[in-house]
Formats: structure tokens, sequence, C-alpha cells
């Protein structure tokens, strides 16, 4: 097996925190793995508090800089998950996602919840993507 399908690497975009012990993402075998990504600024802040809209824009915001962090993008992700806490959080995802993927579409699973960590969450979203070098091997 090769170094690169036996090695990982931590991704920090920048505009978000650094959270010990937390990766924003790792890529390993050609692949970008994402944590779950909320709708937060640089200092850790929710934004849009109980604004779907915004979290929405503020999450895939998020997960766009994890992505260009790692050297991929919006349409190198393979699959989506998201978690939202109402009907009206996953309208408004599902309007922002029409934006951000207006042809080609992941593969998605959204799940109703609960809650989540912060009680200001609307949603939360986490990606599987390729990096440069998986997208040379497909």
């Amino acid at each position: 097996m090769s170094d690169a399908a036996t090695t990982s690497a931590s991704v920090q975009p920048a505009g978000l925190p650094v959270i010990p012990g937390f990766a924003w993402g790792r890529v390993a075998g050609g692949l970008l793995f994402t944590s779950g990504h909320v709708s937060i600024d640089s200092q850790g802040v929710l934004v849009g508090e109980g604004d779907p809209a915004a979290q929405a824009a503020q999450c895939l915001k998020n997960l766009t800089a994890t992505l260009v962090a790692a050297g991929s993008g919006p349409a190198d992700i393979v699959k989506l998950t998201c978690f939202v806490v109402s009907p009206d959080a996953y309208r408004a995802l599902a309007a922002a996602r029409k934006a951000l993927f207006p042809d080609t579409v992941p593969a998605s699973s959204t799940v109703l919840v609960a809650g989540l960590l912060d009680p200001g969450y609307l949603m939360e979203i986490e990606a599987v993507a390729f990096t440069e070098e998986g997208r040379a091997h497909v």
C-alpha cells in the first residue's frame, strides 16, 4: 500500500476557529472527510440565531472553506449528511443546497433530530469529497 493510502492529514480552513482536539476535516486516500459544520463565525459565535436561511448559508460557507483548504470544492462532494432540527430548517437547507449544486447533486441523507450540541444550532452538515489526488484516480 502506498503512503498516501495509509496516512491522513488534518484540515484547518481559514475563517474557522481552531478548536483543540478537533479537526474540521481529514484527508485520507484521496478523500476528504469533514466533521459536522454548523453556523458559526471565525470566533465560534453562532450566526443567524433563529434564522434557518442564514444558518444554512453559513453552514455551507464553512463547509466550502474546509473543502477549499483541502484542495477541493463543492463539485467534489460525493456524499452529504445533514442533521436538521425542524422541517423549516430542512426547507432552508434544501434551498441553499440548490444554489450550491445547480447541476450535479451529491448523494445525501438528511436526518431530523431533536437537537444539536448548542440549542441555537438549527442544522449541521458533514461531507465526503474527492481531493485533487482522488480526482486524478476517477
